[in-house]
């Protein structure tokens, strides 16, 4: 089952929303750990012209894949190859796009995604 999974920053936890079966289009999990994998990640550029535009968040950035929520996601964010994954529609070294906290560089997908309250991490 595909997903899409975002961070909510208010409340520290990620957002799973379902995109088939009988919940399609909700959110049907708000867990504060969760895995993604097979991701790919989007920017819808109407959320974010209005995010930039009035400087104001909104949901305009998610990661797509298959979400599992876990207890813990230590065995992605210590494994050898994880990195920090940022994303910020106003600032940073790429704006509205998700990018590696090491390098800047921008990243479109990855193995896996762990989400960890407002900290992500990827294995590309």
């Amino acid at each position: 089952m595909t997903h899409d999974v975002y961070c909510n920053l208010h409340k520290m936890c990620a957002s799973v929303k379902a995109l088939d079966g009988p919940d399609k289009g909700h959110v049907i999990a708000t867990p504060r750990q969760v895995l993604v994998h097979d991701v790919t990640f989007h920017v819808l550029p109407g959320g974010l012209a209005r995010a930039q535009r009035e400087g104001v968040r909104n949901v305009h950035a998610y990661a797509r894949g298959t979400a599992e929520i876990v207890d813990s996601v230590d065995a992605v964010s210590t494994h050898p190859d994880a990195v920090r994954l940022h994303y910020n529609a106003i600032s940073g070294p790429q704006p509205g796009r998700f990018y590696r906290h090491d390098t800047g560089a921008p990243v479109a997908s990855a193995r896996v995604l762990a989400i960890d309250g407002k900290r992500a991490y990827i294995i590309p």
